[in-house]
Formats: structure tokens, C-alpha cells, sequence
């Protein structure tokens, strides 16, 4: 029972890290049920530094989770093992978990709407240095605009897909971004976008006529997100799997 009530981000830090580094994350979840998650979040409270895999990365603790379920899980590379010569599409970024896992690809096209996440990203990008990341901070759908960006209480959620107070950000398609990269191949794209997977496939038809990527989506926004997005690729030709973790894998057929 004890245990069910000690957040996630504690007993991560306590089982991987100094223990020194919990007590700036009690800190900060006093100073969020005193002040706010925006109060703690403007003023750099909601970060911590870890070393995983060699790698230096700065990270809000609420992103704390997704580590073991890419490194050591490696739950998005079940159907496709990132190569040397890959050039993949990371979009959803987020503080850039699967761009520092992947950087022995040749080349990382990473996209981040949030720009708070977004400058977390540049800094382990930075800090990590890594020379064959792409950046760009922009959400991605079926159309060139504006969108509004709902955060929600989490790092790892903003959505162009809820309603309700949020900012502005820029909205462009996958095919206009690999157009303007000048790029002659795209061989993995991995989808984290809160919903708006769905859009987000439609807005590549390009890069699947000409590239025919693998893929591995998140598919646990909303009911039937799975079944919806299973349909829609598997009228483009692929193969579809889903496993317990709510990822769909698609691979073309051969």
C-alpha cells in the first residue's frame, strides 16, 4: 500500500540513481502542490540529471517513466532494430529518450511541438554530442497552419487534438519536412503525438509511396485509435501488429 503511494519518479531514482537526487525531486513535489507544476516548471524545479547508457540527460521527472520502456524495454524497436544506415523520423520527440537511443542512426529527423520539451531536446542533443540530429519545432498533421497545443499536467502529453486553454504553434506535414531535407530514403518513423497519429499518417503519403518506412505508432489516446490506424495502413499495403504495450508495428509487405 506504501509503495502504490511513493510517485513513480522517487522509487526510479531511489533503485538507478544518487540518492541525493530524491530529494530535489521531493522538493519539487512540494513545491507543485504548494505553488503549481507551472511554478515549479518555469523556475527549472521539475528536471533532474541522470546518466543512462552513457549517455547525460537532463529530464522533468514526470518523463522518468518512459526511460526503462525505451532502453531497457526497447518497446519501439520490437519489429525494427535502428542500423547505422538509418534515417528515421522520431516525431514526438519529446526530451529526446529515442533520438540519444538511436544515435547510431545516420541521420535523426526529430520533431517537438512543446518548446519546453524542445529545448530540454537541443540540450541533450548538446550535452550528448550528437552531430546527425535534425530538430525541428513544429506538431505535424494532414495540413500546413496553426494549431492550439493543449499541455495537459503532463510533460509527456501536449496535444493538438484536446480542447481547452493552451498556445499556438506551427502545424506541417511529414512530406513537406522530408521534402525540404532533401533526404532519399526514410527507413523508420516512430509516432507519439497524442492522438493525432491518425493525421499524422495522412500527411505522409509521400514518404510511404516512395519510401515505404517501418513503423512503430502509440495507439492508446483514445478507443479504437489501434483499429483505425490498423485499417488505414493496412490499406497502404502493410503489415500490421500491436502488442500489449499499445504500439502498433507495420512493416510493407513484401
Amino acid at each position: 500500500m506504501i509503495n502504490q503511494l511513493i510517485p513513480y519518479p522517487i522509487k526510479y531514482l531511489w533503485c538507478n540513481e544518487d540518492k541525493s537526487k530524491i530529494l530535489g525531486a521531493l522538493f519539487y513535489y512540494l513545491i507543485r502542490v504548494v505553488l503549481g507544476k507551472e511554478f515549479a516548471r518555469d523556475n527549472g524545479l521539475d528536471t533532474t540529471t541522470i546518466n543512462v547508457c552513457d549517455f547525460k540527460i537532463t529530464i522533468p521527472y514526470d518523463g522518468l517513466c518512459e526511460i526503462d520502456y525505451i532502453f531497457k524495454e526497447e518497446n519501439y524497436e520490437t519489429h525494427h532494430k535502428v542500423a547505422s544506415d538509418d534515417i528515421i523520423i522520431d516525431v514526438g520527440a519529446h526530451v529526446g529518450l529515442f533520438v540519444l537511443k538511436s544515435s547510431k542512426a545516420k541521420l535523426i529527423l526529430a520533431i517537438e511541438p512543446f518548446d519546453y520539451s524542445y529545448e530540454l531536446l537541443l540540450q541533450n542533443i548538446y550535452d550528448n554530442k550528437l552531430k546527425n540530429v535534425e530538430v525541428r519545432r513544429t506538431a505535424v498533421s494532414n495540413y500546413e497552419g496553426k494549431a492550439n497545443l493543449v499541455i495537459g499536467k503532463s510533460s509527456l502529453a501536449p496535444s493538438i487534438k484536446k480542447t481547452g486553454l493552451g498556445r499556438s504553434v506551427s502545424v506541417t506535414t511529414l512530406d513537406k519536412l522530408v521534402k525540404d531535407l532533401g533526404v532519399d530514403r526514410v527507413n523508420f518513423v516512430k509516432i507519439n503525438a497524442e492522438g493525432a497519429e491518425l493525421e499524422i499518417l495522412k500527411g505522409m503519403g509521400m514518404i510511404i509511396d516512395r519510401f515505404s518506412p517501418d513503423f512503430a505508432i502509440s495507439t492508446n489516446h483514445y478507443p479504437e485509435e489501434s483499429h483505425t490506424i490498423k485499417n488505414y495502413l493496412e490499406k497502404q499495403g502493410y503489415s500490421v501488429n500491436n502488442d500489449e504495450k499499445s504500439i502498433l508495428y507495420a512493416v510493407m509487405k513484401q
